[in-house]
């Protein structure tokens, strides 16, 4: 079949359409400011405040009806953030894909080839299977899946 290789919580749709976050998790922003603004795009947008999400962890308060996750910050704030924008920290792996977990692709060209550098890479084979259901076959070390998705 077609696998693909992705990293784990970046990939759209993978954690998020699972329920990943549950209230009173701890997450954090693990990606760069103009990382940040562009998955803000369709999620509420960025604002300057947001500055915050990138430095520090925050506590989630909830989802909305978009399915953004509401997180507050130590200073009061609370953002609603696009659910591939986060990650889980602390000691809980509960949140961790493991082999036979069911995970649907991101239908994101774009965002699915920039996403795999430094994670196996892009090949075109991969278009194939964008927005499909698959099965993780394998968890490696660094967290990246290698995921089945047949055809």
């Amino acid at each position: 079949g077609n696998q693909l290789d992705t990293e784990l919580g970046r990939l759209a749709q993978v954690g998020a359409s699972l329920g990943r976050y549950s209230k009173g998790d701890k997450v954090k922003v693990d990606h760069d400011l103009g990382t940040l603004q562009l998955l803000q795009r369709g999620h509420g947008g960025f604002s300057l405040p947001m500055l915050e999400c990138v430095a520090k962890e925050g506590t989630v308060e909830g989802v909305d009806q978009d399915g953004d996750i509401v997180v507050r910050y130590p200073s009061g704030n609370r953002f609603c953030l696009n659910p591939d924008a986060l990650t889980k920290v602390g000691g809980d792996e509960s949140s961790a894909l493991r082999t036979g977990d069911w995970v649907r692709v991101s239908d994101d060209h774009a965002r699915v080839q920039r996403q795999q550098v430094g994670h196996g890479g892009w090949n075109n084979d991969m278009a194939a299977s964008l927005g499909k259901v698959g099965r993780v076959v394998h968890v490696f070390p660094d967290r990246d899946v290698k995921v089945d998705v047949g055809g």
